[in-house]
């Protein structure tokens, strides 16, 4: 019998009484599917992508972003994935071989390589303020994705500020301490930075507080008023020995207070009231508990326009 040939090179090549499989070529990938929204983080590992089987596919091949590495499941329809801490963005994609030859690759699976927080600029120790009367602001700058802030204040051991009184800003890159007290002096301020990827970022807690008392008499607003004792103010019996009177007088109605603090600057007595007339007044202070030494006196008047201090030195005797 005559038989046709199945090629035409080399023509004398017949095959009798002969069978053959035809193995085609692997299909198309189908779509990948992976993290939420596509989104990883440096330094993650144990990512999963994952893609229906192939039709015809002996085995998988898998492209990734760069500094990504596949941990599992190599030449398979599902891989488990690391990304290293230099990661970056791109795609990922697959698709089949045999050995006829490779299928079309998939679409791609965009995946966008998110960085931890990290520290760019430290937060530095703000100008001198006054006790009562001055700003101090202290900044950090990081990077990240999804950043959150946290400002902590050391004061023997760090602890979360809130926000309000002295403090602005407590959950931001920016806090903002507003007329702190003289026993605020030598405080530490740190940042706990948190943001979409772990691990957290944490300042490191040398930026300072420094306030110290202002010996200068402020009289602005008060032009009528003894310009080196603008509030007449007085005290009697100085020195002391268990009670003290503090004499003043107020131009209207406003806000006063006393604040008393030792040689080292540390507040030990405070008082506040209101005012509600212009007038003369006297306040008795039981000081009985203040251990023999110099102190300094410091009175405030505040109204809506205006503020005013004075200060004056006074002596704890024991008797």
């Amino acid at each position: 019998p005559d038989y046709e040939p199945r090629n035409d090179d080399p023509q004398s090549t017949f095959y009798v009484d002969g069978m053959f499989t035809e193995l085609p070529l692997p299909a198309n990938a189908g779509n990948i599917s992976g993290p939420v929204g596509g989104v990883v983080c440096q330094g993650e590992t144990g990512v999963i992508f994952s893609v229906l089987p192939i039709e015809n596919a002996d085995s998988y091949v898998w492209t990734l972003p760069d500094g990504a590495s596949i941990d599992t499941g190599e030449g398979t329809p599902e891989i488990s994935v690391s990304f290293n801490e230099m990661a970056i963005s791109g795609s990922v994609n697959v698709y089949g071989v045999n050995e006829c030859g490779i299928g079309i690759i998939s679409p791609d699976f965009s995946v966008t390589v998110e960085e931890s927080p990290a520290i760019i600029n430290q937060p530095i120790s703000p100008d001198t303020v006054y006790a009562g009367n001055g700003i101090a602001d202290f900044t950090v700058e990081a990077s990240g994705a999804d950043l959150s802030f946290q400002w902590q204040e050391y004061t023997g051991s760090w602890a979360d500020i809130s926000e309000g009184g002295f403090y602005a800003g407590v959950l931001t890159s920016t806090l903002t301490v507003t007329d702190p007290i003289i026993s605020m002096n030598g405080n530490k301020y740190r940042c706990v930075i948190s943001g979409l990827c772990e691990p957290l970022a944490i300042t490191d807690g040398t930026a300072t507080l420094t306030v110290v008392i202002n010996t200068e008499v402020d009289t602005y607003g008060f032009s009528r008023f003894d310009a080196n004792n603008p509030l007449n103010f007085k005290v009697f019996p100085n020195p002391f020995s268990d009670q003290i009177s503090f004499s003043y007088t107020t131009p209207s109605p406003g806000i006063i207070t006393i604040a008393i603090y030792d040689i080292l600057g540390i507040q030990v007595e405070f008082y506040s009231k209101e005012i509600e007339y212009e007038g003369a007044y006297a306040d008795i202070f039981d000081l009985k508990l203040l251990k023999q030494g110099i102190y300094n006196a410091t009175i405030t008047f505040i109204n809506e326009e205006s503020r005013i201090r004075n200060n004056l030195i006074i002596i704890a005797r024991s008797d």
